[in-house]
C-alpha cells in the first residue's frame, strides 16, 4: 500500500498521487455530508445539528489508513483534531447518533474505521487545515454494509465514497452506482444546513460528489446489503 501525507486547504480538493483531500474545517465552503433525522426519510431540521455561538459541525471521512498515526478511537481523533469538543459517529441499526464528548468523565468512546464517516464539533481554536498521513487501502478493500428498509421508506447511511471509485462524480451517480438509494445528502459546514438530492424528483440540483469525502444516503428495501460490491 502506498503511504502518504493528505492535506485538506479551505474549498480547495488537493490531489495527492490522485488521492482526493477530504476535510474542509471550521466552517469553510465545502460540501460536507448530512445528518439525517433520527427514524424517517425525511430531512433533519438544521436544529439538530445547530452549532453553539462559537462552535461548528464538519462532517469528514478517514480516506487513508492513519491507525499509526493517532489512536483510532473517538478520543485519539479528537486529540488528533485541536479544538475538538465532540466526536459523533452515526448509528445506522438504530438511526440515531453516539457521541463522544471531550472532558465528559464517563462519555462512551468508540472505534474508528479508515473510510469512516464522522462529525466534529469545533471550537475557535480549531485549525483550518487537516493533515492526514496514512496508508491507501487496497482497491476493494473498503465495502460498507447497508441497512435499509424492510418496507417502505428508507434508512440512513452514513458512508465515504472509497478511493477507487472515481467514476462516481454526482448525487445521482452515487445513487444510481449503489442501487436502491432515494435520497443523498451532503453536510454544508459554511451555512451548518443540510442540502439533499432525492431520485427521481424533476429540477434538483445534482451536486457533486468526490472520493474521499463522506455522504449520507437513505437505503430503501431493494438496496444490496454491502457497497461496493467488492470480490
Amino acid at each position: 500500500m502506498k503511504r502518504l501525507l493528505l492535506t485538506t486547504v479551505f474549498v480547495a480538493l488537493v490531489l495527492v498521487l490522485a488521492v482526493a483531500a477530504v476535510i474542509a474545517l471550521k466552517g469553510q465552503p465545502a460540501s460536507q455530508t448530512a445528518a439525517p433525522s433520527a427514524s424517517s426519510s425525511v430531512l433533519a431540521p438544521a436544529s439538530a445539528l445547530a452549532p453553539t455561538a462559537s462552535n461548528k459541525y464538519n462532517f469528514i471521512a478517514l480516506p487513508l489508513d492513519s491507525s499509526d498515526t493517532f489512536s483510532y478511537t473517538a478520543s485519539g481523533l479528537a486529540g488528533y483534531v485541536p479544538g475538538t469538543q465532540k466526536v459523533l459517529k452515526w448509528d445506522a441499526t438504530n438511526q440515531e447518533f453516539n457521541a463522544y464528548t471531550v472532558g465528559v468523565p464517563g462519555s462512551p468512546d468508540f472505534s474508528l474505521e479508515t473510510s469512516g464517516a464522522y462529525f466534529l464539533l469545533l471550537d475557535n481554536n480549531a485549525d483550518n487545515v487537516l493533515s492526514l498521513v496514512g496508508d491507501v487501502p487496497a482497491q476493494g478493500y473498503i465495502s460498507f454494509t447497508l441497512v435499509k428498509s424492510t418496507g417502505s421508506g428508507c434508512k440512513y447511511n452514513a458512508i465515504s465514497i472509497p478511493l477507487d471509485q472515481d467514476n462516481i462524480n454526482t448525487a445521482s451517480d452515487l445513487a444510481t452506482n449503489i442501487g436502491g438509494i432515494d435520497k443523498v445528502l451532503t453536510w454544508d459546514a459554511s451555512n451548518q444546513e443540510f442540502t439533499s438530492y432525492t431520485v427521481g424528483v424533476p429540477g434538483q440540483i445534482d451536486f457533486a460528489v468526490n472520493i474521499g469525502y463522506p455522504y449520507f444516503v437513505c437505503a430503501n428495501s431493494s438496496a444490496p446489503d454491502t457497497w461496493p460490491s467488492n470480490p
